[in-house]
């Protein structure tokens, strides 16, 4: 009975060891509920049952139903739980991400002079992480802002050519 209980009562299946050991738990917390006339703490039921906290610990957490992630958790806007989780992408398709960023990046700032490198590397913060402004990289070059912005606009159309798009299409295969 405790079998089937085990692998048909919940979503994710739990052990049946584990629902004994829980349904043993939730008996003995109950027991010292009746004793005692008020809800037993975790350290109470530990040591009415001789077995570490943390035993007892887990048998609350395996107790525990889980919950959709559609749940709107905001009473004026149709935020989900969903919306906080942190990311989707597993660890390999994010380091294949930033790999193939660095690669792309690195083969496209190689076939520039070095002071066109320069000025998209401070431009949109590659070497430092911090962007500059086009007086600022106009006063560490010794030319003015205006032809700062001409050159970045002479790279970025550089940067799209179509020989690029060849090889950036090539890499992709």
């Amino acid at each position: 009975m405790t079998s089937a209980i085990a692998n048909q009562a919940r979503t994710i299946r739990v052990p049946t060891y584990t629902i004994e050991f829980m349904m043993t738990v939730f008996k003995s917390a109950e027991a010292i509920r009746q004793n005692i006339g008020s809800e037993p703490t975790i350290g109470q039921i530990s040591e009415c049952m001789k077995i570490p906290v943390e035993r007892v610990e887990e048998a609350f957490r395996a107790y525990q139903s889980p919950i959709s992630l559609d749940i709107i958790t905001g009473e004026t806007d149709d935020t989900t739980i969903a919306d906080h989780v942190p990311g989707t992408d597993s660890t390999e398709d994010m380091v294949e991400k930033i790999y193939l960023g660095y690669e792309v990046g690195n083969k496209l700032l190689n076939d520039l002079a070095p002071r066109e490198r320069r000025i998209i590397e401070l431009r949109y913060g590659l070497s430092d992480g911090e962007v500059h402004t086009l007086a600022n990289i106009g006063a560490e070059l010794g030319i003015s802002k205006e032809r700062v912005r001409q050159i970045e606009v002479e790279i970025l159309m550089k940067m799209r050519s179509a020989a690029n798009k060849e090889w950036f299409a090539d890499y992709l295969e």
